[in-house]
């Protein structure tokens, strides 16, 4: 049976299983708590029990003071909650409250997703994880490239960061990556960028929609919705202009089961006839002053789709838009802008 943790100042609640930290437990509801390493060496998720019992059972580097253990400080990556709490900790609740970082991580996997599209999964070290929200991006550098690219995983666990890299556009940094499909080589990691995040508060209907890699982004957040435990419709299009676009479907479909009023159309793009798709799901939105959209598409037809929906009636301030690159943008390690794109920010 799971414990009620309360975070003060922010009201934010979450449960807490025995066998799970409250950072645990807290980042895997969906509360982006602060911390950095997530494993006991640096003290950055101190809080202070309020109310309630915990015990610190896990091994860390760190030590509290005399002073903070008697004032009820203690580490949240190893303690255990043993009945409902009031905390007080730090929560983000924008993405400007979210450091800037910047260290080596090592790959763990390179691997084929489909024909166009490969996933990188690299690991961070103990000491550092990275903290950042759903839909953020980060700067990768290695081989003497650096590539701005969309986090595809959950904040939930910042030591495992999942990246889809196409095919054609992310070269020469994907050739490298191709020869090291064993791992343990290493890859700098700087940011994370961007305000392309939920809406966590809204309880309007959700309509997301991706082109291509784009997905990546729009994976991020809804795994963090599905954290969230929200309960309102959420409908994904995706957008391909092959079946090699659709890669991860089957996951896309076992999200029917894990999200209550989730619905998943694919969806087949013309040549040249992106915007008239887009018009086509504006079309069956069917309350578009009671949804929030989040689009991931090319930033040439940005503008276009953000008036289409809009005299659809979805209102423009609920509308995100996050440009999707569809050019190689591999760029020298010394090039000043890396990363720089009207919808992202340079390093």
């Amino acid at each position: 049976m799971g414990f009620r943790v309360r975070v003060e100042p922010s009201g934010r609640e979450f449960i807490a299983e025995p066998q799970e930290t409250l950072l645990e437990a807290a980042l895997r509801s969906g509360v982006s708590i602060h911390y950095n390493c997530s494993s006991g060496s640096c003290g950055e998720c101190r809080a202070r029990i309020l109310a309630g019992h915990a015990e610190d059972r896990d091994f860390h580097d760190f030590v509290l003071s005399e002073h903070e253990r008697n004032h009820g400080v203690v580490l949240l990556c190893t303690t255990h909650a043993t009945s409902d709490l009031v905390i007080e900790a730090r929560i983000a609740g924008s993405a400007a409250e979210i450091p800037h970082q910047q260290f080596l991580a090592k790959i763990a996997k390179v691997e084929p997703l489909s024909d166009d599209v490969v996933l990188l999964l690299l690991r961070t070290p103990r000491s550092r994880t990275l903290r950042f929200l759903a839909g953020q991006h980060v700067v990768l550098r290695a081989a003497g490239q650096c590539i701005d690219l969309p986090i595809a995983s959950c904040p939930c666990n910042g030591m495992l960061l999942q990246f889809h890299l196409l095919r054609g556009r992310d070269e020469p940094l994907l050739s490298w990556l191709l020869q090291r499909t064993h791992g343990g080589d290493s890859v700098e990691v700087a940011g994370p960028f961007g305000t392309f995040t939920l809406d966590e508060a809204s309880p309007r209907a959700v309509v997301m929609v991706a082109e291509e890699t784009g997905f990546a982004t729009l994976k991020s957040l809804i795994e963090h919705y599905i954290n969230l435990e929200k309960s309102q419709p959420l409908h994904l299009y995706r957008l391909a202009h092959s079946a090699a676009g659709f890669y991860l479907g089957n996951l896309c479909e076992s999200w029917r089961d894990a999200i209550d009023n989730f619905t998943y159309t694919p969806l087949t793009v013309a040549p040249g006839a992106l915007l008239p798709l887009l018009q086509h799901i504006a079309d069956e939105i069917p309350a578009p002053a009671a949804t929030d959209l989040y689009l991931v598409i090319p930033e040439e037809i940005a503008s276009a789709a953000q008036q289409l929906f809009i005299r659809r009636g979805v209102p423009a301030r609920q509308i995100a838009i996050e440009h999707h690159r569809t050019a190689p943008r591999s760029l020298a390690r010394n090039g000043t802008d890396c990363g720089a794109n009207p919808s992202r920010s340079p390093l």
